[in-house]
């Protein structure tokens, strides 16, 4: 899915899961912490350590949101990026 949008730096954009997409799999959300998120990668910069596509669950208390093609898109930067979710579990 290409957005439009070329990355740069140390950056991923991410568009939030709706919860009931959350909840499949072994992850208990309701252990994470409140600042933790799981989002979808949908734009990387190169040498990213994601795929386009990927669940990724973020720290850190802040992201830069940014509409884009009336698409809410998070900026999260690479040292926010907790772990990589496996959907085949």
């Amino acid at each position: 899915m290409s957005i439009g949008i070329k990355v740069v730096g140390d950056r991923v954009l991410a568009t939030a899961i709706p919860k009931q997409e959350q909840k499949k799999g072994i992850l208990i959300l309701e252990d994470v912490k409140p600042n933790e998120d799981i989002v979808r990668v949908v734009a990387i910069a190169q040498d990213s350590p994601v795929s386009i596509g990927d669940k990724i669950v973020i720290g850190g208390s802040w992201h830069q949101k940014i509409n884009y093609n009336d698409q809410e898109l998070i900026v999260v930067n690479r040292q926010d990026i907790l772990g990589v979710i496996d959907e085949t579990v």
